[in-house]
This record gives structure tokens, sequence and C-alpha cells, in this order.
């Protein structure tokens, strides 16, 4: 069974996003955890290291990579401002 963790920076993203987007977010993660073939439904990123795949969810995205057999969503947001890289 797929396991998936969001990480302190993601959960706080997915807190502060509308009810309606929340429902589109749980539903596509339940259709990945039952998928035969997950990565079926993730595309690779590329020069956005340590994140490995996105998933795209309407107008947004999670960013994910994958440690020890469980996908950790690094980000959710919309995808105008998912891929700007954000000072620390």
């Amino acid at each position: 069974m797929l396991r998936i963790v969001f990480t302190k920076i993601a959960k706080k993203q997915f807190e502060k996003m509308e009810e309606s987007v929340k429902q589109q977010v749980l539903k596509k993660l339940q259709t990945l955890k039952s998928a035969e073939f997950p990565e079926s439904y993730l595309r690779p990123l590329y020069d956005l290291a340590p994140a490995t795949h996105r998933l795209r969810i309407g107008s947004h995205r999670l960013i994910l990579f994958c440690q020890n057999d469980k996908w950790h969503i690094l980000k959710i947001g919309h995808r105008k401002n998912i891929y700007q890289i954000s000072a620390r």
C-alpha cells in the first residue's frame, strides 16, 4: 500500500486552501493510493531537487519525492506559484 506523508509546510498550505480544493486533493490522493501503478498519475520533475514528481489536480499541483517507499508532499499550491523557489 502506498504511503503519503505531508511535510509541515505542505500541511500548512493545505489547511489554508478553500474547502472545495481540499476535497479535490483528498479525492486525488485516495485515487493515487488505490492505483495499481501510482507512478502513472505522477509526472517527473527536473531541476527542482529534492522534488522528483508532481501531481496535477485541476489548476493546483502537489510537489512530491519518494523515500523508503513513502511519498512526501513538499508543497501544495496553484500552478502559477508552485514552481517558484522560495527563500528560506
